[in-house]
């Protein structure tokens, strides 16, 4: 066998494996998909994440400080919640794509339909979502002090920590969602702030096509329960 064959085959093997690769991410829903919807980032890298707790995010390296600055919201003044969240997620693109592959059942083979139906079409997952609820919240007033030093730093912005999901009867966080907007605190006019308009979720490249294409649709298990009852 000559050189060139077997380069040839070598090369068209990886664009096989290449091309499976990219089926695979385009047409399953995944977990950056489910962290994309909920505008969650993983809690493993935040010491211990609870709801009300402050975070200091550098603007320039884009990223968290893993311990938190203090709490924002006084424990004995928010009621604390917890929700059940099975969610459901949908990739209809996926689920297009394999029903029209068994409908070519009878020109293709089973061997080969397996390997290249699209795997995880459709995932769920058991989430718990802790949060506090809204009521006579009351701001700590060194909390508050502690922040605006931190935020004083230049590029450092402060969020608070609006939901950590849980996977349902784990004790470990999953995803910890900030709320949208930073604290603003006090300024004298003379301190440099980065700019309020940042995203602090930035999904990756599949993902985001994925989402601005509307290929996956999510649901949560009860909702979608109701509908059919």
């Amino acid at each position: 066998m000559s050189f060139s064959r077997v380069l040839l085959g070598a090369v068209t093997i990886l664009l096989f494996a290449a091309a499976l690769f990219f089926k695979q991410q385009f047409l399953s829903a995944s977990e950056r998909d489910l962290m994309s919807h909920v505008e969650g980032l993983e809690a493993a890298q935040f010491h211990l994440p609870k709801p009300g707790q402050a975070y200091a995010y550098n603007a320039e390296l884009r990223q968290f400080d893993p311990s938190p600055v203090c709490w924002f919201q006084q424990t004995g003044s928010v009621a604390a919640g917890r929700e059940e969240k099975p969610t459901k997620g949908i990739n209809l693109a996926g689920e297009s794509y394999n029903a029209a592959l068994e409908g070519a059942g009878g020109f293709v083979g089973e061997k080969i339909i397996d390997v290249i139906r699209a795997k995880d079409t459709q995932r769920m997952w058991l989430l718990e979502a802790h949060f506090q609820r809204r009521g006579d919240a009351k701001f700590d007033a060194s909390c508050l002090q502690e922040a605006d030093t931190v935020a004083m730093l230049g590029t450092n912005l402060v969020y608070i920590v609006d939901t950590v999901y849980y996977r349902s009867g784990e004790d470990i966080p999953f995803l910890v969602r900030f709320k949208s907007n930073p604290v603003i605190l006090a300024c004298d006019g003379d301190c440099a702030r980065p700019s309020n308009q940042i995203r602090l979720h930035a999904p990756d490249r599949i993902t985001k096509i994925k989402s601005d294409w509307g290929l996956i649709q999510f649901s949560l298990l009860d909702e979608e329960l109701e509908g059919t009852s």
